[in-house]
Parts: C-alpha cells; sequence; structure tokens
C-alpha cells in the first residue's frame, strides 16, 4: 500500500514538473538590432521587450534618444499643433534604455479597444450598442454600433487633418463630435473597411461615459496601476526623465519633429509607454488577465469587411495575420517623430514590443527577426511582418510570370518545354522571396525579371540553331 501511494505521488509529481521556462536569445537580438537599426543620416534609437509565457524576458535600449543639441528641426509649417519648439537649453546626448519612455500613436488604440470589452464584461455598456446611446449627436445614424467604431467600418471621416484642426483645435470634444455627426458618411456602416482616427476618439469619449470618469483615469485604475505599469500615462508622461525625443529624416537627415497635441488625439493616439510596461499589459492581454478571454477572441476576430491587400485583416484595433506558422495580432503607431509595433502570438504566448523615436523608421520589419529569438523560424517567415499580403504578392508575381511563360512558350514552340521550366524556376525564386520587400505592383517587375533573364540566353540559342 505505501509503495503503490508512493509511486503514484511520484508519477504525479514526474507529471505536474513544469517545462523549463523558455528564454530570448539576447546576443541574437543586439546583433539585430545593431546591423538593422542604424539609419542615414543619424542613429535612431529604440527600446525592446518581449514577453514569454506572461512575463518579460527581455527588455533594452539600443541606439540614441536625443541626439542633444544644437537640434535641427524640420520646416515650421510643420508644427501642426502649435507646439513650437520648447526650451532651447542645452542636452547632452542621451542613449535608449529599456524604460525610455516613447508616444506610442495608434497603438492608443488597443488600450481603448480593451477598455470598451473591459466595461462590456461589467455589463457598463454593449459592443452592439447603438453609438448614439453614448454620444446623442449621432441620432441620424442609428445603424452605427459601437462595433462598427472598434472596426473602423463606420464610415466617419478622421478627425486628424488641416481642416478639423483649424476649425475645432483648442474647443470642447463635443463641438468636433457634432461636426463628425452631422457629416455625410463615407458609406453604410460595416459595408466596408476605412481607417478613421475618429473611431477611436469616440470610443474613448464612450468610455468616459460608461466609467462616469475621465478616459486616462479609468485606464489607470483599471490596467496601468493593477498590471504594474509604473511609466505610462495617456496624455501625458509618467516621468520626465529618460523620455525619447521625436525625430524624422530631412533630406537624409535625423531632424526635430514637432511634438502633437496629445490631448487633441484622445483615444486614438494619447498613450506614452514604455516598452516592457506594454509587453506586460499584452502578455496581460493574452493570458485573460484584463478582459475575458472570450472578449478578447473578440477583439482578434476579423470583422469581415473588405480589407485592402497591403495588409491583413483588421479585427479590433488589432491586424490578424501570420508569419509562417505563428498567428500574429499587431498594431503599429506613428506620431510626432514616433514609430512603434506591438506584436501578439497568442499560441505562443509571445509578444513583442520595439518603440523607436524616428518617424522613418520600419520597426514592422523587425518583428519576425525577434520572434526568431523565441521559436525556431526560417529566414523567410522571418522576414515576413505581413505574410499575408506577402503571400498575395508572390502568388500575383507567380501568375503574371506563368502568363509571360505561356507567351515566351508560344514564340519557341521547339523549344517551349525549356522555356517554361526556366521561367517556372525563375518564378518561383522571384515569388518566394522578392515581393516580401515592395508593393503590389512592383510585382510586374519583378514577375519580368525571370523571364528578361531566361528568354534572352534561349532566343540566341534558337537562333544559332536556326541558321546552322
Amino acid at each position: 500500500m505505501i509503495l503503490a501511494l508512493g509511486g503514484g505521488a511520484a508519477a504525479a509529481v514526474y507529471a505536474a514538473a513544469p517545462a523549463p521556462p523558455r528564454s530570448v536569445d539576447a546576443k541574437r537580438v543586439d546583433a539585430m538590432m545593431k546591423r538593422n537599426f542604424f539609419e542615414r543620416g543619424g542613429r535612431s534609437g529604440a527600446s525592446v521587450a518581449i514577453a514569454v509565457d506572461g512575463r518579460v524576458a527581455f527588455a533594452r535600449g539600443y541606439g540614441d534618444v536625443d541626439t542633444g543639441t544644437p537640434d535641427r528641426w524640420e520646416p515650421a509649417t510643420a508644427d501642426y499643433y502649435g507646439a513650437g519648439r520648447g526650451s532651447a537649453a542645452p542636452r547632452p546626448r542621451a542613449p535608449a534604455t529599456a524604460d525610455t519612455i516613447y508616444e506610442a500613436g495608434s497603438i492608443s488604440k488597443t488600450i481603448v479597444a480593451t477598455a470598451v470589452h473591459a466595461l462590456a464584461d461589467d455589463g457598463a455598456l454593449s459592443i452592439d450598442d447603438p453609438v448614439a446611446r453614448w454620444l446623442p449627436a449621432f441620432t441620424n445614424r442609428p445603424e452605427l454600433r459601437v462595433r462598427n467604431l472598434l472596426e473602423q467600418t463606420s464610415g466617419i471621416s478622421d478627425f486628424n487633418q488641416p481642416k478639423y484642426l483649424g476649425d475645432f483645435r483648442g474647443k470642447p470634444v463635443g463641438a468636433l463630435i457634432a461636426a463628425l455627426a452631422h457629416e455625410q458618411p463615407l458609406f453604410r456602416a460595416g459595408s466596408r473597411y476605412e481607417y478613421s482616427n475618429s473611431n477611436y476618439l469616440l470610443l474613448g469619449r464612450i468610455v468616459e461615459r460608461a466609467a462616469h470618469r475621465p478616459l486616462e483615469q479609468y485606464l489607470a485604475q483599471r490596467f496601468f496601476t493593477p498590471l504594474g505599469m509604473t511609466r505610462t500615462r495617456f496624455f501625458g508622461f509618467a516621468s520626465r526623465a529618460d523620455v525619447a525625443v521625436g525625430y524624422t529624416l530631412e533630406e537624409r537627415e535625423r531632424v526635430r519633429a514637432y511634438p502633437w497635441d496629445l490631448r487633441w488625439t484622445g483615444g486614438a493616439g494619447g498613450l506614452t509607454t514604455d516598452a516592457p510596461d506594454l509587453a506586460r499589459f499584452d502578455a496581460a492581454l493574452m493570458d485573460g488577465r484584463v478582459i475575458r478571454v472570450a472578449s478578447f477572441a473578440a477583439m482578434a476576430t476579423p470583422s469581415g469587411a473588405q480589407h485592402p491587400i497591403s495588409m491583413g485583416p483588421y479585427a479590433q484595433a488589432l491586424i490578424a495575420d501570420r508569419i509562417g506558422s505563428h498567428r500574429e495580432l499587431w498594431h503599429n503607431g506613428a506620431i510626432g517623430g514616433f514609430h512603434a509595433v506591438h506584436a501578439l502570438f497568442p499560441d505562443d504566448r509571445i509578444a513583442i514590443v520595439v518603440l523607436t523615436d524616428q518617424l522613418n523608421s520600419r520597426p514592422e520589419s523587425l518583428v519576425g527577426p525577434l520572434l526568431a529569438a523565441v521559436v525556431p523560424l526560417t529566414p523567410y517567415e522571418q522576414s515576413t511582418q505581413q505574410s499575408a499580403s506577402d503571400a498575395a504578392r508572390a502568388l500575383f508575381g507567380c501568375a503574371l510570370t506563368a502568363l509571360i511563360a505561356a507567351i515566351v512558350a508560344g514564340v519557341w514552340r521547339r523549344r517551349a518545354i525549356w522555356a517554361v521550366a526556366l521561367v517556372a524556376i525563375g518564378a518561383a525564386v522571384i515569388g518566394l522571396a522578392l515581393p516580401l520587400f515592395v508593393a503590389l505592383p512592383s510585382a510586374f517587375a519583378y514577375a519580368l525579371v525571370p523571364a528578361a533573364l531566361f528568354a534572352l540566353p534561349w532566343s540566341r540559342l534558337l537562333r544559332r540553331r536556326s541558321t546552322a
């Protein structure tokens, strides 16, 4: 009896033994960032965080987030928000750290969408509520639902453009909302997708009304404080120490970008954070610690509306995509000299955050290589950020090349089989590699390359045989 109990206990302990914690290959990340994150005209600053199995497993800064004085500014005409140049006091060069605070731009939308679902989980609202329930200015659009705002299928024009800035910046947000409500919709709600910052401006206002408190206060109480996100704020900064300066490229030189009015952006772009904080949020979101698992699944489900081929389908402040066999949910943000991306891999329980201080940087291209520092990926998978759209481009390039191959076969009938075979090889190379780095129109050019490479030598060979 004792032996049986002892054996059972040992078996239970053996079965319950946890798998060793997964780690991040820090040397690989360092080498990749140092190789990829230098820009012409100056060194960009970036902070990277990777969460694995619910915890932040890696966080590090690269480059400089402040090149120091003297500053060179982008043209004064870019000062859309009247922010000016601020203090001209001398500043030393400052390196990026893991804890550097950046403006995160449209990544704010993921936070706000999560807040909407948190309120829905609490029974304070429903994502199928008419928008007019919370914003009476929209009584003229009874078909418009909160869901349409989340999915960017509302047909409301984007408020973040000069005509609205000139008329409404500095005025109560209610006046702007009334103007948006009375404009002619771009399309019927739910009929198609079109990205508009107005959707999340309105959602921020709905959160305030459903929560009975300001947006920044609700987010802090519901998410930031419980998750230990001590360096994250909406419409402000948790600290003035270790804050990145925003830059852009002008004539290949790194110059200061004028800051944006974060309060004007509302729920569409008011987030400031550091990389570890955002990775903590993403890990908690995937694990069901901030909203219900079913609510996160709803956030991750595309609307079914028509989307542009240049990206995966938009869900609710997350773009549904894949990197190889790994399901990916991501969103980026660009604002006032900053460019950021966060990518969630729910099936792998991995979250990747890249925050940069240069508007022209391409942090999206780093997600695949960073994922490869945790899980095995092929070189092809590492090079993709938006694999669904890349596959479409590759197929398009191959299809066009096949058409060219058919023409080649028709011209050179005696050697048709060889012409088709050689062009097919070229199509495979071009289709699987080059379209990863180009937009759809460039597929035409890449499709012509193998035809030209193989058709020219074959035409010479056939000429020789015909004259022999």
